[in-house]
Parts: structure tokens; C-alpha cells; sequence
């Protein structure tokens, strides 16, 4: 049981988020969890982003806003925010997901009875571009089987995720400019050896499936980042893969070298997310994981 009442600083960025963010705003502040702050850096915004934000900011002393004269990337606007943070814990929140009511409650009270788990995170919902529920992502909960994962997929949503901020700033991490998507992977490897990783069983989150962000554009450059962290991370010797985390890793590499962006994201999606709306979608899980198999073989037979 929780004996006090520790502060979350709620970590978000924006930059041109003007169509999606008062659904966000809004779920911060109809959060069951009261002892928070929110954290806003709009990252010179050259829509209503900045606008809409300063509204909450009059209305709500919890907010603490700020402004970055130009767009500077999402690594840049993130460490500034994780700056200005008080809290014992920092949450992200990304400006067009959308958390749920009861997320810091629920994350809280698990942090606050299991000292060790440095970082936390939860279930998701999918939503498309307009609300409406697609999907869901499911994650593992213990600690060993999300680093047995952390060569096959990124085990924990980041907008999901809660920190304790004492563990990050003594580790000295910071989000990398390097890497624009996957900056979080690599801040996952840098934490393993300060305590363990942990995610709820509950949702905790409405993800924003949009087709036209650079994640789903560009899947190979997205992929290229993740396979660099991953190498990163294994030649530095901070990790060792499974035999089936690496087989995964080699897998991945192949198929991001040899196949087009279109057939990449179709097979992630397939892969990774379970659709609800999709009656065919167990053929094409079947499917996909029958292709995994076979190029896994090939993979294997040519080493």
C-alpha cells in the first residue's frame, strides 16, 4: 500500500500535434492519480500546438510549459523536458496517444511495492488516426522474459513507460540525436545493469496507429536503428542475445536488406500486433510466422 503520495512528472513533447493533442492534454487531466505535473515542450510548433497548450497551462497550475525557438528533434525536446522534471517518477506521454484514466495509479502503486523495477510499463490499445480501436499490443510482464525479447521486438511501449527519475539521472542517460526513433531501445540497454524491467498486465494506453508517420513510411529506416542499437548493445557486451533473440536479430536483418518498405510494414504489422477487426488475420500470423521459419532456415543453411 502506498503510505504517501509521490510526484509523477508526466514528460511530453509536440511538435505540429495540434490535431491530436487536447485528447491527450485531456487525458492528464482526468487522471484518478492527483499528485502529478505535466511536463510540456512544444518543439517549435508552426501550427495551433503551442496555442492549445497554453490554454490547459492557464486553467490547470499543474502544467509547466515551454517553448523551443526552433524544431530541434524529439531527443533534444525530451532531455530538456527530463530537465525540468521534480518528480520521483517520470512518465512519457506522447502528444497523440492518449493515457488512461487510472495509468499513474496503477503504476504508481507497482513501483512504489516493487522497489527493484526501475522501469515500468503497460498493455495497449491501438487506435487509428480518428479514435476508433484497431488493435492491441501485448508486451511480457517479468523482468527475464522482456530482456529475453529485446533482440526480437522493443519489449516496452515508451509513451507507456514510467521511470524512476533517480536511476535515470545517476545513470547519466540521455535521449541520443542519433537515433530519431529508437533513442528509447537504447536508453532500455543502458538501464539493465541499475535494476529490472517490468510491465503491467492492464492497458494503460491508446496507441495512435498513423500510417503516415516516419515509423510506418519508412520501416527500413526505423528497423536500421533498432538492428544498430541491438549490435550496439552486444558488442559492448551490456547483453547477451538468446540463440532465438539472435536468430530473430539475423532474420530481421535480412529481411530489412532484401525486401521493399511496403512488404516490411505488412509483415510487422502481422508479426507484432494482433488485430481485432481482421477475421483473417490468424492465417496471415500463420503466414508470417511460416515465412520467419523458412528464411530462419536459409539463414541457418548458409552460415
Amino acid at each position: 500500500m502506498i503510505t504517501k503520495t509521490p510526484l509523477v512528472s508526466i514528460v511530453m513533447t509536440a511538435f505540429n500535434a495540434s490535431k491530436y493533442i487536447k485528447e491527450a492534454l485531456d487525458s492528464l487531466v482526468c487522471q484518478t492519480y492527483s499528485h502529478l505535473e505535466f511536463i510540456i515542450v512544444d518543439d517549435g510548433s508552426t501550427d495551433n500546438s503551442w496555442k492549445i497548450i497554453q490554454t490547459y497551462s492557464k486553467s490547470d497550475p499543474r502544467f509547466r510549459v515551454f517553448r523551443l525557438k526552433k524544431n530541434s528533434g524529439c531527443s533534444v525536446a525530451s532531455n530538456f523536458a527530463f530537465r525540468k522534471a521534480k518528480g520521483k517518477y517520470i512518465a512519457r506521454l506522447d502528444a497523440d496517444d492518449i493515457a488512461y484514466p487510472n495509468r499513474f495509479q496503477k503504476q504508481v502503486d507497482f513501483l512504489e511495492s516493487h522497489p527493484q523495477v526501475i522501469i515500468l510499463g503497460g498493455q495497449c490499445d491501438i487506435i487509428s488516426e480518428n479514435g476508433q480501436l484497431i488493435g492491441e499490443k501485448n508486451f511480457p510482464l517479468k523482468h527475464q522474459d522482456i530482456v529475453n525479447a529485446l533482440f526480437s521486438i522493443n519489449p516496452i511501449q515508451h509513451p507507456a513507460c514510467i521511470f524512476r527519475a533517480k536511476t535515470f539521472k545517476a545513470a547519466k542517460i540521455k535521449y541520443e540525436k542519433e537515433f530519431v526513433i529508437s533513442h528509447d531501445l537504447k536508453i532500455i540497454f543502458q538501464l539493465l545493469s541499475f535494476g529490472h524491467l517490468a510491465n503491467l498486465p492492464d492497458k494503460v494506453l491508446y496507441y495512435r496507429h498513423r500510417p503516415q508517420s516516419l515509423t510506418h513510411r519508412n520501416p527500413k529506416f526505423v528497423f536500421e536503428e533498432t538492428l544498430a542499437i541491438r549490435n550496439w548493445a552486444k558488442n559492448t557486451g551490456i547483453y547477451t542475445p538468446t540463440f532465438t533473440g539472435l536468430l530473430t536479430h539475423n532474420l530481421e536483418s535480412f529481411l530489412v536488406a532484401n525486401l521493399p518498405n511496403k512488404l516490411i510494414n505488412f509483415l510487422f504489422e502481422i508479426w507484432r500486433v494482433k488485430t481485432y477487426k481482421l477475421s483473417w488475420q490468424p492465417a496471415l500470423r500463420f503466414t508470417s510466422k511460416a515465412l520467419t521459419a523458412l528464411t530462419a532456415l536459409v539463414l541457418v543453411k548458409n552460415r
